[in-house]
């Protein structure tokens, strides 16, 4: 029992070894060209399918080169970003190392301020205490604690003199004392009827006013008005008084 052809390959060489009729020769022929047209047609697929994933893997190794391309440049941004907070981070840190020194130079300068503040205004203290018995003479030019004439030496030495308003009206109209009062210049006869107008008073009280030959104003009794060479100004002293005189 002969086996029978499973393939159209098969049958094609069964036919090369037998005699056949003209009609199936051709019909051998005609299954064989159909079978190369199917394998062609195959090929061709298989052919297209290769050349597309051909061209899907050399977009995939585009992408993928791309994609390296872009990793590159984050990481150079990444070092580049961790390069520039280091740098910052060592300017902060300079900022307050400085800012530091800033603060201890300020406290410093302070603590310094406070020290001279409060020296000057000890100082000022000081000078007011000096400075409060040195008070001028309401009818004289001539100071009330040491008898110098008005400006004492303490009260110049001092910086805080204040000469008479017929000596300096232009300096003494600057001063808070000016403000309170209004000034109003003495001529010379008025200081001549000022002594008058005293002398006048004195008499119409019924004191006796005599003037001896050194030309000292007195009762002849208990008071004169004496010149006092070293204070240089007229001062009131007890008859018998010599040495005021």
């Amino acid at each position: 029992m002969s086996e029978t052809p499973t393939t159209l390959l098969d049958r094609a060489r069964k036919a090369l070894n037998a005699r056949m009729l003209k009609d199936d020769l051709r019909l051998v022929l005609e299954n064989v060209i159909t079978y190369a047209a199917e394998r062609q047609a195959e090929n061709e697929r298989l052919r297209a399918e290769l050349d597309k994933a051909h061209d899907n893997l050399i977009g995939a190794n585009l992408s993928l080169y791309e994609e390296e391309r872009a990793y590159e440049r984050l990481r150079v941004a990444l070092e580049s970003a961790k390069r520039g907070r280091r740098e910052l981070r060592a300017q902060v840190a300079a900022l307050l190392e400085e800012r530091h020194r800033t603060n201890e130079w300020a406290d410093d300068a302070a603590k310094a301020l406070r020290r001279q503040r409060d020296r000057i205004d000890q100082l000022e203290t000081q000078r007011k205490a000096l400075r409060a018995p040195h008070v001028r003479f309401a009818d004289s030019d001539h100071c009330q604690h040491d008898g110098e004439r008005w400006p004492c030496p303490t009260v110049v030495v001092l910086g805080d003199e204040e000469r008479p308003v017929d000596e300096d009206p232009i300096r003494y109209a600057l001063t808070e004392q000016a403000d309170a009062e209004v000034f109003v210049p003495r001529t010379e006869r008025e200081h001549w009827v000022a002594i008058a107008d005293a002398l006048n008073a004195a008499h119409a009280a019924g004191m006796p006013v005599g003037i001896d030959l050194d030309g000292t104003l007195t009762d002849h009794r208990m008071w004169s008005v004496v010149w006092d060479r070293e204070a240089e100004r007229w001062t009131v002293a007890g008859y018998e008084d010599g040495d005021a005189r």
